[in-house]
């Protein structure tokens, strides 16, 4: 099975749980120590807001060229 097939299911699930939403948070975590992170999805917790991770790796892009894949990956879930 093609890396892609096995990614679609997730993509299709990532696009479903956000498709309402009216804002969605993108943190760079490096740097972050184990504490500080579980802080951090305390306080999205008691906000109300669902902390979920997606782990993003790109190469050397343009920042809306990275947006436009993620914007197409999503709609095409």
């Amino acid at each position: 099975m093609a890396k892609v097939e096995l990614k679609q299911p997730i993509v299709a699930a990532i696009a479903e749980d956000i498709k309402d939403a009216q804002s969605v948070v993108i943190v760079d975590y490096r740097g972050l120590t184990v504490a500080e992170d579980t802080q951090l999805r305390k306080q999205l917790r008691e906000a109300g807001v669902s902390p979920g991770m997606i782990r993003l790796s790109v190469g050397i892009e343009s920042a809306k060229d990275i947006i436009n894949d993620l914007k197409e990956a999503l709609e095409n879930a």
